[in-house]
């Protein structure tokens, strides 16, 4: 063989070489790209769960927290109803008392005026 057959075969051996280790670190490069865009996937399918689970918590506790404000304000509400009726309730049965602790004494002077006549004589 001629120096340039040797030559010829000595770099088609070098490149045939040289471009099973590039393909070989090519398919290991590519390998490792896909065990990192698996665990990617994995761990951004475990944070949507996460996400959604503090989510659903947010809204939960946002509904309870809502929830505990109306009923607070209802309650609220409800016992200004109360004082108010109460305090017109009372208003009136005092009303009624004076009225009738009034009608009492009229109906004392008109008894005292019947049961003990008191003639009073003015000289002239």
């Amino acid at each position: 063989m001629s120096k340039i057959e040797l030559l010829r075969l000595f770099l088609n051996e070098r490149l045939t070489a040289a471009a099973d280790e590039i393909f070989g670190t090519i398919e290991k490069t590519i390998v490792e790209y896909q065990e990192e865009v698996s665990r990617t996937k994995e761990e951004n399918n475990r944070l949507r769960r996460l996400l959604r689970t503090q989510l659903i918590h947010h809204i939960f506790t946002k509904y309870k927290v809502r929830k505990a404000e109306r009923t607070q304000l209802i309650h609220h509400i409800f016992t200004k109803y109360k004082v108010r009726q109460t305090v017109r309730t009372q208003r009136k049965y005092q009303e009624e008392i004076s009225r009738s602790k009034e009608e009492n004494n009229r109906l004392q002077n008109i008894l005292d005026i019947v049961i003990k006549p008191e003639i009073k004589l003015q000289r002239a």
